[in-house]
């Protein structure tokens, strides 16, 4: 199942955060590779797990239309063959009240756990609420980290959720803050930039890109790919991760990573079918 265009709701009373105009196409990449990862894999593995490290409440105000839409919880219940299992963290409490909420009203058969607080500090909960591997019971997970701003997303996170078999779309936050103050977070005997890294040695790799004339954005894609690499997963060039401008300036990149040639057939299938004009530049 591919959405061309993410359904317009009407107000159901509860908390709606506002997001960006592009917001519409990265949730409706979100749905396009679920669907496709869920019905490939459906049969093969016994159970396929998403989770949304930052899930909010479900729904999304887009700032210009002003229209109400599905955000990624939701879209990826949304899907022919739904995941066996769903975990939503979130760490504002009044939004994934309002995610549970909806989600006991529209999708009450699915198997889903909430968990409330800052995911980084939920590693170990979100582990324990995967179903068990081993004794013949094979596991997959899909999971997406839209983190809210640069400090949101711990490197370390991901790492530990690679100890399982997981697929990752990862939302990197590579202008506005990190583009503006790289050199100010490399001055710095410590920065976020370092967690959201997974380690100190972004500056040596830094001072030689920036003497070879690199844009910062590209540097930190490219970095990041590379610490994923280091965990075994495929690392795609930069012309491979969905690039997000908001109207002149590219805001962010989303990068998938997985560790089989498959997914990665899948994620650009995916995408194929969620460009749109008005968010994505490729």
């Amino acid at each position: 199942m591919f959405s061309p265009k993410l359904p317009h709701l009407e107000d159901d009373g509860l908390i709606t955060p506002e997001v960006g105009f592009w917001g519409e196409t990265k949730y409706r990449l979100v749905q396009n590779y679920a669907s496709m990862f869920t019905s490939a894999m459906k049969g093969k593995w016994d159970h396929l797990v998403y989770v949304d490290l930052f899930a909010g409440s479900g729904r999304a105000l887009l700032d210009e239309s002003r229209a109400i839409v599905p955000a990624s919880p939701l879209l990826a219940m949304e899907i022919d063959h739904p995941f066996s299992r769903y975990i939503f963290c979130e760490q504002n409490e009044e939004k994934l009240h309002a995610l549970r909420l909806r989600v006991e009203r529209d999708y009450p058969q699915n198997d889903v756990c909430y968990l409330l607080g800052d995911a980084n500090q939920l590693v170990e909960d979100i582990l324990a609420e995967m179903p068990a591997y081993g004794g013949g019971s094979k596991v997959l997970g899909f999971c997406f980290a839209d983190p809210y701003n640069l400090e949101s997303l711990k490197f370390d996170t991901l790492r530990k959720l690679a100890q399982r078999f997981f697929d990752f779309l990862v939302l990197i936050p590579t202008g506005m803050d990190a583009q503006r103050n790289i050199d100010r977070y490399a001055a710095s005997p410590r920065s976020k930039l370092d967690d959201f890294l997974g380690t100190m040695e972004w500056r040596k790799a830094w001072e030689e890109a920036r003497r070879k004339g690199q844009k910062a954005e590209i540097f930190l894609t490219e970095f990041f790919g590379t610490q994923m690499g280091s965990m075994t997963y495929l690392v795609p060039p930069v012309d491979e991760t969905v690039k997000i401008r908001n109207r002149k300036t590219t805001i962010y990149r989303l990068g998938f990573y997985s560790r089989h040639p498959l997914a990665r057939k899948f994620f650009k299938e995916a995408r194929k079918y969620s460009e749109d004009q008005l968010g994505f530049g490729f």
